[in-house]
């Protein structure tokens, strides 16, 4: 007995209903994937940023210390300077 070609598209449209299915599912589990990552990466991504601002506070800290001890040792030179020169 011959499948007549009704019978034939529905195994067909059978098959493309199971294979989209297969790939849905697939596609969901990758996208959960995909939003784990996104959740870690923010939480990695939150905590570089506060870092940076300890770092850069850290930063400015120094560039102040860093200053003041310059201005003092040229004040220093100044000071020996002016004992030698009299």
């Amino acid at each position: 007995m011959h499948m007549d070609n009704s019978e034939t598209k529905i195994k067909d449209l059978d098959l493309e209903v199971r294979v989209l299915r297969k790939n849905n599912t697939m596609y969901k589990e990758h996208m959960k994937e995909l939003e784990g990552k996104i959740t870690r990466l923010m939480a990695v991504d939150e905590a570089h940023k506060n870092i940076n601002g300890l770092l850069r506070a850290r930063l400015k800290r120094m560039e102040v210390a860093n200053k003041d001890l310059r201005e003092l040792n040229e004040n220093k030179e100044e000071l020996l300077e002016d004992l030698y020169d009299v």
